[in-house]
């Protein structure tokens, strides 16, 4: 049980405000993996939560899910080890996100494709260097997150991480 909880509430016109309410979250995360070859490996991730408003300030919506949250996420995710690089491909499919706190706007499931290259080089005992570029959105679909803001499309990311 969460109180107080800080929830986004929008108005017909999509502007919101900040409340606190009571509210009870419960769920389950399982995750496994699975290495089919000595350098491939498939890991699954799944979440699923119930949410509900507890709070008596919005009494028709007390008992609704909260808004803003995905209630079920799942990953199917695929990784290939050939030293010095790492690669992986993974699926993310997201579900139950509702727009407002009555329940009566839910968005379309979120469904993306990502992919990774990383490269590790050790210098020595401590030092190493790693540079990863990883594309999430591959196919860049276009879809709408909380109060139907559109989710980002196809993004790139490159990071280089140095230990001395």
């Amino acid at each position: 049980d969460l109180d107080p909880a800080i929830t986004a509430i929008y108005d017909a016109r999509g502007v919101g405000r900040y409340i606190n309410m009571a509210a009870r979250v419960r769920g389950l995360e399982l995750e496994a993996s699975y290495d089919l070859l000595p350098r491939w490996t498939l890991s699954v991730n799944a979440t699923t939560q119930d949410s509900q408003n507890r709070s008596e300030q919005l009494a028709d919506q007390r008992d609704k899910a909260l808004p803003g949250i995905y209630h079920h996420t799942a990953l199917v995710k695929s990784t290939w080890r050939l030293s010095p690089f790492v690669a992986s491909l993974s699926w993310r499919y997201q579900n139950e996100l509702y727009y407002d706190s009555a329940n009566l706007l839910e968005a379309e499931p979120a469904k993306t494709f990502d992919a990774s290259l990383g490269w590790r080089h050790a210098w020595g005992r401590s030092a190493e260097t790693r540079i990863n570029l990883e594309v999430r959105n591959l196919s860049d679909e276009i879809y709408q997150d909380f109060n139907r803001f559109p989710g980002p499309g196809r993004t790139v990311f490159v990071n280089l991480q140095h230990r001395f």
